[in-house]
């Protein structure tokens, strides 16, 4: 049973294979995850649920994922969000960094990547990133 004090991770991807990769990534992690494919949903349990984490889709329907991580940097910019994408475009990671993600990332994801990505990104926040702690700490041999 996941303990409330356990940091929380929402993603949000219309691929739900995806999701449940994700789920058993961050289960095995001991973290709390609550995912969905709709992206509407995804923003009430942002508001709702207060993650510390959160992984969203560039492409998805009704909002799209760049139109999400401006909403949630509004909402709190205290949350982490990574987005990541198949359709990967220099100016749409450039947008999404300098929107306040903490990192974009391209499916497949390949683990040693997000490694030094998240090890990366606890340099620039001063070691103190919940998200680079966690990616850095648990990701083994799987690829998203």
């Amino acid at each position: 049973m996941p303990d409330a004090r356990q940091p929380l991770v929402v993603v949000v991807d219309d691929e739900q294979g995806t999701l449940d990769l994700l789920t058993d990534v961050f289960t095995d992690m001991d973290l709390r995850v609550l995912t969905t494919t709709d992206p509407e949903v995804g923003l009430d349990l942002i508001r709702q649920k207060r993650p510390q984490i959160v992984f969203l889709d560039l492409n998805m329907p009704k909002i799209g994922g760049m139109q999400l991580l401006e909403m949630v940097v509004n909402f709190d910019s205290a949350i982490e969000v990574f987005l990541f994408t198949g359709d990967y475009s220099t100016s749409s990671a450039v947008e999404a960094i300098q929107k306040g993600a903490a990192d974009y990332l391209t499916k497949p994801i390949s683990i040693a990547d997000l490694r030094a990505r998240s090890f990366r990104n606890r340099e620039r926040v001063g070691g103190a990133g919940l998200a680079s702690d966690v990616a850095g700490r648990a990701w083994s041999v799987r690829s998203l």
